[in-house]
């Protein structure tokens, strides 16, 4: 849980028993990181084309672009900074918490087989064959969905997938963030006027050799 700290920093269980509502909003918040951003990223969306960042339409995609981030990039990367947090490779015991808690939600007996089942899914979620680690909050949306579409618990090759899923999904509001802080600086940068090109024969202290 401490990845994601940045988001929420609220206590998701008690002494008596766990706060499913706090546990799912505290892990799944990073999924809105994105939301407050909506009309920036679609004035992102629509001038970065490679129509509009052409010669005849660079100057007023430019104009639209500085607009719309005028004052917000600070936000902007903040929110980014937050999310790159969230998205980091995942603590054991924080992924034996998610999935522990979707199994009782089925009802599932702690058994040897159960036991088994977890200890190779949290395997294939921090060391998987390919690529890196699955992050938090696609893990809990992955055990979320599982416990509203089965009606038993998920075999590892149901819950692999999903949380592949989902783990695009933040991957994408990832992406939203930091193409607003790529537009607007390359808006900076194509209005910054271009410094005077200068020659050798200018300078006066230049000796030829």
């Amino acid at each position: 849980m401490n990845a994601i700290t940045p988001f929420h920093g609220i206590n998701i269980a008690t002494a008596a028993r766990l706060d499913i509502r706090a546990m799912m909003h505290h892990y799944l918040a990073p999924f809105q990181a994105a939301v407050p951003f909506e009309d920036l990223i679609e004035t992102v969306r629509k001038n970065s084309t490679p129509a509009r960042r052409s010669n005849n339409q660079r100057p007023s995609a430019v104009i639209a672009i500085r607009n719309a981030v005028a004052g917000h990039t600070g936000a902007v990367s903040k929110a980014l900074e937050r999310l790159s947090v969230a998205m980091l490779a995942p603590d054991e015991e924080d992924i034996r918490q998610i999935l522990g808690t979707m199994m009782l939600i089925f009802h599932a007996q702690p058994t040897p087989t159960a036991g088994l089942f977890i200890d190779t899914l949290v395997m294939e979620l921090r060391e998987p064959e390919a690529g890196q680690p699955f992050c938090l909050p696609a893990v809990a949306a992955a055990a979320r969905e599982m416990w509203q579409t089965l009606p038993s618990p998920p075999s590892i090759a149901e819950f692999l997938p999903c949380a592949k899923k989902h783990q695009k999904r933040i991957e994408a509001v990832f992406k939203q963030l930091g193409d607003i802080l790529e537009a607007a600086d390359w808006a900076e940068d194509t209005i910054k006027p271009e410094k005077p090109q200068t020659s050798d024969d200018d300078d006066p202290d230049f000796i030829p050799f």
